[in-house]
């Protein structure tokens, strides 16, 4: 403390206090984005293992006249939320590879379990991507902090490939959206 005021490095309470106020909020906001991916995630989970008695229920109260169109628009939506899903997991293993492959060119240490949760992550929407950028940020940080701009840069890289490449590609050709309209 006194060589750090001594050299003019001086660290106010007002500051400190500020710091830590700012990292609460984005930690409670993080946790918060990621709670709602994973209840989002548990509520389309249990409606897709439901879909049956989902469909037998709204089939009692659909007239009978409009339930084989009824039938016809259930099963669309089935099949479109099926290779969505498969898209999203498929878009998952793509980023896990690239970021494995990025981490383990510039040696960085657990390359290959990083690069998995940075694919098990990426299925939580907003938060995913962010939570795993971070993990791999500390542990580079901590293990080879001379890579971390690198790392950091990569990453980034690797994640607006992912939004502006890979998943609209990959979306497509799960969902085949094009086919339909």
């Amino acid at each position: 403390s006194d060589f750090l005021s001594a050299n003019g490095f001086t660290i106010s309470e007002s500051f400190v206090s500020k710091s830590f106020s700012a990292m609460y909020t984005t930690a409670r906001s993080i946790v918060q984005s990621s709670l709602g991916g994973i209840v989002g995630a548990a509520m389309a989970f249990y409606i897709l293992k439901d879909t049956d008695g989902i469909k037998k229920a709204l089939n009692e109260i659909i007239p009978e006249k409009l339930k084989p169109s009824f039938r016809i628009i259930l099963d669309d939506i089935k099949t479109i939320t099926d290779s969505f899903f498969k898209g999203q997991i498929a878009v998952a293993a793509i980023l896990c590879v690239l970021v494995t492959i990025f981490l383990y060119t510039l040696r960085i240490p657990y390359a290959l379990g990083l690069g998995i949760i940075s694919g098990i992550l990426d299925i939580i929407p907003y938060a995913g991507a962010f939570i795993a950028m971070l993990v791999i940020i500390c542990i580079t940080v901590f293990t080879v902090p001379e890579m971390t701009i690198f790392v950091v840069i990569g990453l980034l890289l690797i994640q607006q490939i992912e939004n502006h490449i890979i998943t609209p590609k990959v979306s497509c050709i799960f969902v085949c959206l094009y086919k339909r309209f």
